[in-house]
């Protein structure tokens, strides 16, 4: 494949230069489609509701508001602002402003100078989102119409999570605009080279936009959420520079071994481009593991995630040779130790060849030692506590606090997000004297119900045959107290509803976002699952080995485990508050840990089987375990740490972010890879492979026989002395 793109590399070039030009354009669109919403769980409750909605014509959705503080008291400045915000409503689907809604935004707080504009909710709970943003950027670019010293906010649950997604994004641009250079400053040190050093970087950077003009067409045809937009930016410049990162060190070793820069890169290829293909996949198989997850959010993540990948693959494969080629062996250090090679192959420097000599001198306790801190980091998981709040993901001087409190001021906190309790009848109709009975036995239990302000009358169905109930709790919507509130409604059922033929279920944002955190929760082992087992039969059929495969899965999945308990340590616990300060959040995110799960599997993979690869290579060329497992390490360990400190960098400035949702995403991906490139990569799997000697490479004789015609075909070169 190498071979042919250097032969056609005029074309290649063109046909690269010609997709990013197109994409370009496309790139710079990707978020004007793109879905706020996806947190809903299809089957729930919360769903059932929601979709009968518009079977009660008496209940108006006001779950969304416009808080207008520094209105003042004056009437024609109170009218500005309810008919700015009228004109920014305007033409937003699921959204509607009324005449009525502006007859009541006229009543003055007379506790403070602000306004409260309710917006009417016509659409689902997606929809809602996505209107609240909308509504949002509306609002901004329609800022220079409303009067001097007036700030508007939007807030309800679903226009926190608007506002939020907009905070993430912005926070996000920053961190990216600090880790490229330090991701090019890493690069320049591993490689002593500025051009050697910008080829990775700029693979990266054309992935990365190549892979959000994809995001752009796939969101004009489907439901894509926002956050994919993040997966493409982290993952694309780590996973892109790390391949090729990996093919140019081979390069590299393999001219200052002495062989011409044409064959030195044919072989790289071979090699470190055979790994990079393999760990690609294994990638795109652990992307491919969150399919099991039933939601729209997380599912456009994955698909994102596999984009980018394959367009890096794609890239380090006819791109990086073509590339290569052009650059040559430039750069003091290659060529410094290109005059000083002995023509034979060197692997490692002495540094990693007296580490890999030290490592396998001691494998017991080196490998009782090492996993011994890795359960220990691992064990803080069985007091993980997860949540999901909007409002706590918003920095404390955030204008958004202050606009609830007006709300909460006029309304009560718990006005914009109601439980609603919807009835539905076995025997007869809502008018039935036994129906109403229990209808009035809900009504007087929440009524006396310590979390709750008020018990809403009954809303009957336009047939009669369903009954909704708004219950407002008096606080605000994302406590613990109001999901407690959901639970209790959902309880009501068993305990009353059921032996009288009335069913009862509990809807609204607060049973949405249990609901959804109930199914990721309740899809982590199943996603655990799916990608141990991919992982593991494809490895088998890469590697033509039982027990490396296994080990791969047990390793990276302890890897996962201890990258949750030092969450939990940091985040329940406060166990860094001394460096990071006191944590926002005392719980995990739930959206965050089957991201984790996904990505930390599969980049983890990235360095096992670049390592396994080249170990292989040298047991094929050498038959001796120990030999292989050694030169494999030596000659690996440079640039699986390189390519480690470069993930380390980008998902490191993630963490930085204000957003505690991100900033946890962002340091648990950190915490994995520099846990598996450090302790797994280079001290358990070495360890742990020279105890278990030639069994590592042990493949029953009729798997070996069908696996064998799909082997490397290039002849192995086996050296004169073994």
């Amino acid at each position: 494949m190498s071979a042919f793109a250097l032969r056609h590399r005029k074309v290649f070039l063109a046909c690269w230069v010609l997709i990013l030009l197109i994409s370009l354009p496309l790139a710079a669109k990707q978020s004007d489609h793109l879905s706020n919403g996806g947190y809903t769980a299809p089957g729930s409750q919360s769903r059932e509701v929601e979709k009968s909605l518009n079977g009660f014509p008496g209940y108006d959705r006001q779950e969304l508001a416009v808080v207008a503080r520094g209105a003042g008291s004056d009437p024609q400045q109170r009218a500005a602002v309810v008919a700015t915000v009228s004109d920014a409503a305007q033409g937003i689907v699921g959204i509607e402003v009324t005449s009525r809604v502006s007859s009541n935004a006229a009543l003055l707080n007379k506790r403070s100078d602000a306004i409260i504009l309710p917006i009417t909710v016509t659409g689902t709970y997606d929809q809602s989102v996505d209107a609240a943003v909308k509504l949002d950027q509306n609002l901004d670019s329609l800022g220079k119409e409303l009067p001097s010293g007036v700030e508007v906010g939007i807030v309800g649950q679903d226009g926190l999570w608007a506002a939020l997604s907009t905070l993430a994004k912005d926070d996000l641009a920053k961190a990216e605009a600090v880790g490229l250079p330090i991701v090019f400053i890493i690069l320049l040190i591993v490689f002593g080279s500025f051009s050697a050093a910008l080829l990775p970087l700029s693979l990266g950077a054309i992935s990365v936009t190549i892979a959000s003009a994809g995001v752009y067409l796939l969101s004009r045809e489907a439901a894509v959420s926002v956050y994919v937009t993040n997966m493409v930016s982290m993952i694309g410049i780590g996973v892109a520079v790390d391949y090729s990162l990996f093919i140019l060190m081979r390069y590299r070793q393999e001219l200052i071994a002495g062989n011409t820069r044409d064959d030195a890169i044919l072989t790289a290829m071979r090699t470190a481009g055979y790994a990079v293909l393999v760990s690609a996949l294994t990638i795109v198989v652990a992307f491919a593991g969150l399919f099991v997850v039933d939601s729209n959010m997380i599912r456009s993540v994955a698909i994102g995630g596999i984009m980018v990948v394959a367009i890096s693959l794609a890239g380090a494969l006819t791109l990086s040779p073509i590339l290569i080629k052009a650059l040559g062996h430039r750069g003091r250090r290659v060529k410094k130790q290109m005059a000083a090679s002995t023509g034979r192959e060197e692997f490692g420097s002495q540094f990693w060849r007296r580490w890999s000599t030290a490592i396998m001198g001691r494998p017991v306790i080196v490998l009782i030692g090492g996993t011994a801190v890795m359960v220990a980091m691992a064990l803080p998981i069985l007091t993980i506590n997860t949540g999901d709040s909007a409002l706590d993901q918003f920095p404390p001087n955030d204008g958004t606090h202050a606009a609830l409190a007006e709300v909460a001021v006029i309304h009560g906190p718990g006005s914009l997000g109601p439980v609603l309790a919807k009835f539905t009848f076995a025997n007869g109709d809502s008018e039935d004297p036994a129906n109403k009975t229990v209808v009035a036995s809900f009504s007087k239990q929440f009524a006396a119900d310590p979390s709750v302000e008020s018990v809403g009358p009954a809303i009957p169905s336009a047939d009669g045959d369903e009954l909704l109930i708004p219950v407002v709790a008096n606080v605000t919507p994302d406590s613990a107290l109001v999901t407690a509130l959901v639970k209790r409604v959902r309880a009501f059922d068993t305990a009353h509803g059921t032996s009288e033929g009335v069913k009862v279920i509990a809807g609204g944002t607060t049973a949405q976002t249990l609901d959804f955190r109930d199914l990721i929760s309740g899809s982590l082992w199943k996603l655990l699952l799916t990608i141990c087992v991919l992982s593991y039969f494809l490895l088998f059929f890469l590697l033509r080995s039982v027990i490396l495969p296994l080990k791969a899965v047990f390793l990276t999945s302890l890897t996962v485990a201890a990258s949750y308990g030092a969450l939990v340590m940091i985040y329940q616990w406060g166990a860094l508050s001394w460096l990071l300060g006191e944590p926002r959040i005392d719980y995990l995110g739930v959206t965050s840990l089957p991201l984790i799960l996904a990505v930390t599997f599969g980049l983890t993979m990235d360095y096992q089987v670049l390592l396994l690869c080249r170990m292989n290579e040298r047991y094929l060329a050498t038959g001796d375990n120990d030999r292989a497992v050694f030169e494999g390490l030596a000659s690996t360990a440079g640039s699986i740490t390189s390519a480690a400190l470069i993930m380390v960098a980008v998902f490191g400035t993630f963490a930085a972010v204000a957003v505690p949702g991100v900033q946890q995403l962002g340091l648990g991906l950190a915490i994995a890879v520099a846990l598996d490139a450090s302790l797994v990569r280079l001290v358990l799997v070495p360890a742990a492979m020279k105890l278990l000697g030639d069994l590592n490479w042990w493949v029953p004789k009729w798997a070996d026989r069908r696996l064998r015609p799909f082997e490397d075909p290039v002849e192995v070169q086996v050296e004169a002395n073994t």
